[in-house]
């Protein structure tokens, strides 16, 4: 798959029309603040004092309650789906379910996530290790086909 939307941040312009959706999306309850202690990626949870490979020379954190300071992160961001091929054509729950599902969510040590929050593609994040960072740029690619035939798939099953 062909990678259209160019360098850089990828928004939702004001004066879109998919603006309106995209504003209901993101007041949507999201499942990421108390999100389960599950395998994302075929990998556990990090633990406190576990080292991700994102930033193998600092161990993850705790957070104030002692829980690992990690957070669930979107390979593909959330924006970018709307701009995949037919997702507008699904239904607003599985506009939801293609979101939050698990196949495109991984934990990350939360400074990691927050600091590169607004990086789109993968080979735009800093303060990660290289290495790593090639394994996310091909997940990203990768995820980011699953996640259009998956869409096409649920687009094709829609009643009309």
């Amino acid at each position: 798959m062909t990678d259209d939307l160019g360098a850089g941040q990828i928004y939702v312009p004001a004066d879109s029309p998919m603006r309106p959706l995209w504003d209901a999306i993101r007041k949507l309850p999201c499942p990421m603040v108390k999100y389960p202690n599950v395998a994302l990626q075929g990998e556990p949870r990090p633990e406190v004092g576990d080292i991700h490979p994102s930033q193998p020379w600092q161990p993850i954190g705790a957070k104030v309650d002692g829980s690992p300071d990690v957070s669930v992160n979107h390979i593909v961001p959330k924006v970018e789906l709307l701009y995949l091929p037919r997702f507008l054509e699904l239904s607003p729950e599985h506009m939801w379910e293609v979101i939050h599902g698990a196949l495109n969510l991984q934990w990350l040590p939360t400074r990691v996530s927050r600091f590169n929050k607004g990086a789109r593609h993968a080979e735009d994040m800093v303060g990660v290790d290289e290495g790593w960072k090639q394994q996310q740029i091909a997940l990203q690619h990768h995820k980011r086909g699953e996640l259009t035939e998956i869409i096409n798939a649920l687009a094709d099953c829609a009643v009309h």
